[in-house]
């Protein structure tokens, strides 16, 4: 593999975390010994909930052990590109969801259909979520956690407005009344909704689905029109210009979680993943609660989809397959390893299991949401090589800019939407 144009490829793909410490070494190496390794971002927290279930693997399997080989968000991708590169990765490799095709493409990642029902049990998750990691036909990557967009709300301070949490199935238009109406009942500052109009991996591909189309074809262009673009950016103009989201100075300052227009005080909701509820619900005394975001009722359907939060995948060159495998049936399955875990790496796949556990009330509203989602309101959803192509990165850079340009008065919509559909479409041919 050549790393450099590895890394290139996967820039800009990095999910956003707390970070965790640097711990073993790599472990691919292991011969058949039973003793692996397996790599993991995140914050302390999950990191010990994770040893605690490779407790109870060795405790189930006593000549077998994993090991932890964890690194910060911010260098995962790049690190584990480099031990990929050298052919010393970690056996068992979680990864971001926009990384796994550009691994799979590179031939790093075990292909895991002929352990499907023999070995790795599927059976009791989602129909449709484990070919999600299906890439060029083979699956490679399994979700340890179902997930799905959704809209966090401060639902103190709606009923302080004498206003409800928005109910699946209100529309666009009404979040915009909706939105209006709150900016005007708080003086200052402090607006109906936060403005995501930048984020190509968050509304707009909600916004398209239900239009009928993804962000990306199967052949890896783009799958949208200018209009669909013109008509986002548009929307997000008029909650701009009616004060129903905050400016663009207010918007900009907006990136991690802490640093959210809705823990900031300055917005009512936030739109994102809808697992990030319990790691938001711990920055703020206010209640907090997920709804969906607005459904067009001429639409092709609810535009929502469920999608992987975790991924893990097994390197292609462990020197262990089988028990690598059989690790990942033991975190999916064992009920032990399942509510150690709890709802840490999103809604446990196995929904079975998932039905059993007890969660704070963060973690239930999110549960909940997620199989409401599954089994009332899901589009159908694409596998990651269609979600995210070769010059996906580039692609969503160029969003950001055109989005954020007219967010900040420098282009027309017409001139934006030239810039990025140029951009675009030069990055998606190279």
């Amino acid at each position: 593999m050549d790393r450099r144009m590895f890394l290139k490829a996967t820039a800009g793909l990095g999910a956003g975390a707390t970070l965790g410490t640097g711990l073993a070494a790599c472990g691919s190496d292991s011969g058949g010994s039973g003793s692996l390794t397996m790599s993991q971002y995140g914050s302390s927290s999950r990191l010990d909930l994770l040893e605690q279930v490779f407790g109870l693997y060795t405790e189930a399997n006593p000549d077998r052990s994993i090991g932890l080989d964890a690194a910060s968000v911010d260098n995962y991708i790049d690190r584990l590109a480099t031990q990929v590169s050298g052919g010393n990765a970690p056996d068992i490799m979680a990864i971001f969801h926009g990384n796994i095709a550009t691994f799979a493409r590179q031939d790093a990642l075990l292909t895991l259909d002929d352990y499907l029902g023999a070995g790795l049990d599927v059976s009791e998750f989602t129909e449709g979520i484990v070919d999600l990691g299906r890439i060029d036909g083979s699956v490679n990557a399994l979700s340890y956690g179902d997930n799905a967009h959704g809209v966090i709300y401060d639902v103190d301070r709606l009923e302080s407005l004498g206003m409800q949490l928005p109910e699946p199935g209100y529309t666009w238009e009404d979040l915009l009344t909706f939105s209006a109406d709150i900016s005007r009942a708080v003086d200052g500052d402090f607006y109906g909704t936060e403005d995501r109009s930048t984020q190509l991996d968050q509304g707009f591909k909600v916004w398209l689905l239900q239009r009928g189309k993804y962000a990306f074809t199967a052949d890896g262009q783009l799958g949208f029109e200018r209009s669909d673009l013109e008509d986002w950016i548009t929307y997000w103009e008029m909650l701009r210009e009616e004060g129903a989201a905050p400016p663009s100075d207010i918007t900009a300052e907006a990136g991690t979680f802490e640093s959210s227009a809705l823990i900031r005080g300055y917005a009512i909701n936030h739109q994102t993943y809808a697992n990030a509820l319990n790691s938001m619900q711990a920055l703020t005394e206010s209640r907090l609660a997920l709804t969906t975001l607005p459904i067009d009722p001429d639409g092709q359907g609810s535009g929502h989809f469920l999608r992987g939060s975790n991924w893990v995948s097994v390197f292609s060159e462990t020197g262990d397959p089988d028990t690598a495998v059989d690790f990942l049936n033991f975190i999916f399955n064992d009920p032990g390893a399942v509510g150690v875990l709890g709802a840490e790496f999103g809604a446990p796949p196995n929904r079975a299991l998932r039905d059993e556990l007890e969660y704070n009330d963060a973690e239930q509203n999110f549960v909940d949401y997620i199989n409401l989602i599954a089994d009332e309101l899901a589009d159908e959803a694409i596998s990651l090589d269609q979600e995210f192509p070769i010059g996906y990165p580039d692609v969503n850079t160029a969003f950001g800019a055109a989005t954020e340009s007219v967010m900040f008065g420098d282009s027309s919509i017409d001139e934006a939407v030239d810039e990025f559909f140029e951009t675009a479409e030069r990055a998606l041919e190279s």
